[in-house]
């Protein structure tokens, strides 16, 4: 059997996932660690070595992970009642388990008497780290509290899973139930005409005439762009930022209403942080970040605003004085936005978003991804028919320059009902050995909501869609390129979570670069290139209304980082008060005062992102510096990549991510960079 034959048929047979038995397989997979951790604890502390206690936590971990990855990623991109339901009373089991492992005291004093064995020296890097960071996760998970305290971690933890969850169901359901029926050809002047068309389709299967719009991101961002009716504009955008708040447009009279599970999740969150002994929860956040204290996070965000701030500010009167003398608004209001600005894009650089889009099929923008990728990395991608959860689902396999298979990718990138919002990477397979040194290769799940095709043609992308879609394949990378054997530092596994933007935050910048733009923009009809001045144009448009767009991220950074620093839990009202002051202080933009954009704020109160958001942008500052040293008076230098593979993207999380920035650059990160590329 070849190499390849045995990587697919190790590959998730998701048509045979059948809800009904999802909880009694993993049930199964659970019991089987617990006896596990029991067989391991009969060794005495003297007796324990890596191959004999760390090693076999480590497999039935990656058995429960390799089961668990399946069923949470449908949970995500094909949601339902029956599976949601089974997702969560999993999930509970999970978290239970996890803290059992997390508190328990005898695994903790095994794997530190490891760590101060004599052996320890003979462990590679990699095993030294796992150790390490297994044992300050110890610390995290409460392993030092009392009996009782343990107790009470558990039931914080078991509520806000709860809360965290139902969060985001709230805000998918809201998002889902929502529609706008429109039977007048005038009301959908401007909209482009794939967005119309697959309107018109939902119109013509709900026996409706004209067309039924969902309130899903192609739809709301080509009507707040394009759409010339301003009322139309207004409706979608008050839907949109009202999802899952009390606003009986949008959630049936709070149906899904989240502010009282903000205000939980918050209150619980304290109280998990204050049990673990720190001040706030944004210091337990920061336990695990670059930016390990709050003094620092402050002024990282708050720099940016002085050094942003009156740019951002020109850029919104200009945004006015051309609405006004343009257009006839004599006041812009958060549903202009969009709009005006795409008006002033097309006027400053004549070339629009819209036609530009004329030439990024995904066919063609997916063939120079790859050869980028296989130019950076010497790596090379084939598609392979595997057994799928979506007939749009397509994998790729991946190859190192001899030919060896390194893992795989499913590439998910089109918009439909029942599928979470927004774009994404995830773990499929984490790269792993075994204790019979069978290696596990990785392979990651990337998920898009881009319009889909016309029947008759290939989808085509916004330009933003194009950096969409760079930024989550240099996740991937990141997952599937590592040469760690180890799950727990494994990829992205273990990364500060302030670092781990930073390969998918670098492939955007090839999305820039005039030699990738002569390949990839190409007329979906004519293979055309995009024309030098309009490739002038579109390059010299990366810096429009760069302060505005800087600014509106210090402010969700600042936002978060703000309700999660303090040491008394905010409750909604509060949340709301923070949230004011924020934009005061920093927003140069329109604002609808019942914006509730905070109530599907996903990434922190049902992601990752808690006390973190402001990962993005230092992420950023990373990327851009390092990427700078890739381009030189030709170009693109493509022979860097190898260093930045070596160095950072094969590492996963042996070392601090700080040592591999400096072994690129051989200095510390500088925020220049970022205002020299966007501002200066």
């Amino acid at each position: 059997m070849s190499a390849t034959t045995d990587f697919l048929k190790q590959l998730p047979t998701f048509s045979n996932i059948k809800i009904g038995k999802i909880d009694a397989t993993l049930s199964d997979f659970i019991e089987n660690a617990y006896e596990v951790v029991a067989g391991v604890l009969q060794l005495s502390i003297q007796e324990v070595t890596w191959s004999n206690f760390v090693q076999p936590l480590l497999d039935v971990d990656t058995e429960i992970d390799n089961y668990w990855s399946v069923v949470s990623h449908l949970n995500a991109v094909k949601n339902s009642t029956a599976l949601r339901k089974v997702y969560e009373g999993c999930l509970e089991k999970l978290e239970a388990y996890s803290t059992f492992v997390g508190q328990n005291s005898d695994l903790y004093n095994r794997y530190l008497a490891l760590h101060t064995s004599v052996q320890f020296k003979d462990f590679s890097k990699q095993q030294q780290k796992v150790i390490a960071d297994t044992l300050r996760d110890f610390k995290l998970t409460g392993v030092a509290l009392e009996a009782g305290e343990k107790q009470q971690y558990q039931n914080i933890v078991k509520q806000l899973s709860k809360c965290c969850s139902n969060f985001s169901n709230n805000v998918m359901d809201a998002t889902d139930s929502w529609y706008f029926h429109v039977s007048q050809e005038s009301a959908v002047a401007g909209i482009p005409d794939n967005i119309l068309s697959v309107a018109n389709k939902r119109a013509v299967r709900e026996k409706k005439t004209g067309w039924v719009f969902g309130l899903d991101y192609p739809n709301f961002h080509a009507i707040s762009t394009f759409a010339e009716n301003r009322g139309l504009r207004e409706e979608f955008y008050k839907a949109y930022v009202t999802r899952a708040s009390a606003k009986p447009k949008i959630s049936e009279h709070g149906k899904w209403d989240n502010s009282d599970n903000i205000s939980n999740i918050l209150d619980l969150r304290v109280k998990k942080a204050k049990l673990l002994g720190f001040e706030t929860y944004a210091d337990y956040s920061l336990a695990t970040k670059m930016l390990d204290n709050k003094l620092k996070v402050l002024n990282f965000l708050n720099d940016l605003v002085l050094k942003t701030k009156t740019i951002a500010t020109q850029e919104m009167t200009d945004l006015q004085q051309f609405a006004e003398e343009r257009l006839d608004i004599e006041t812009l209001q958060p549903w202009d936005m969009s709009y005006c600005s795409e008006k002033l894009r097309v006027s400053r650089f004549s070339i629009s978003s819209r036609e530009i889009r004329e030439y990024f099929s995904l066919n063609n923008v997916l063939y120079e991804l790859f050869f980028i990728l296989e130019k950076l990395y010497a790596i090379s991608f084939v598609k392979e028919k595997v057994d799928v959860w979506h007939s749009d689902v397509e994998f790729f396999c991946i190859y190192d320059e001899h030919n060896n298979i390194v893992g795989g990718i499913y590439l998910d990138l089109f918009a439909r009902p029942n599928k979470r919002q927004g774009a994404w990477m995830d773990e499929c397979r984490v790269r792993t050995i075994d204790m019979y040194d069978n290696l596990q290769l990785p392979v990651a799940y990337v998920n898009c909501n881009f319009a889909p095709a016309d029947e008759s043609d290939s989808a085509l992308l916004y330009h933003d869609d194009v950096l969409t879609l760079f930024h989550e394949i240099g996740h991937a990378m990141h997952h599937v390129l590592t040469l760690v054997n180890y799950a727990p530092i494994s990829g992205i596994n273990g990364v500060e979570w302030d670092a781990v933007e930073v390969p998918s935050q670098f492939m955007e910048e090839f999305c820039w670069q005039q030699e990738i733009l002569t390949r990839m923009a190409k007329h979906h009809k004519t293979n055309k290139v995009l024309s030098e001045h309009c490739m002038s144009q579109l390059l010299s448009s990366r810096r429009f209304q760069a302060g505005m767009s800087i600014l509106r991220q210090i402010e969700f950074a600042l936002f978060d980082f703000l309700i999660h620093a303090t040491e008394q839990a905010c409750d909604y009202e509060n949340v709301q008060l923070i949230l004011d002051a924020v934009r005061k202080q920093i927003s140069v933009t329109p604002l609808w005062k019942q914006n509730k954009f905070q109530n599907a704020f996903t990434h922190i109160f049902a992601g990752g992102y808690a006390a973190g958001y402001f990962s993005y942008k230092w992420a950023e500052v990373m990327s851009c510096d390092i990427f700078a040293a890739f381009l030189d008076e030709d170009g693109v230098n493509f022979a860097m990549g190898e260093k930045f593979l070596k160095c950072l993207l094969s590492q996963g999380a042996t070392l601090q991510f700080a040592q591999y920035f400096k072994q690129i650059l051989s200095r510390d990160p500088n925020v220049e960079a970022l205002l020299k590329r966007d501002i200066y």
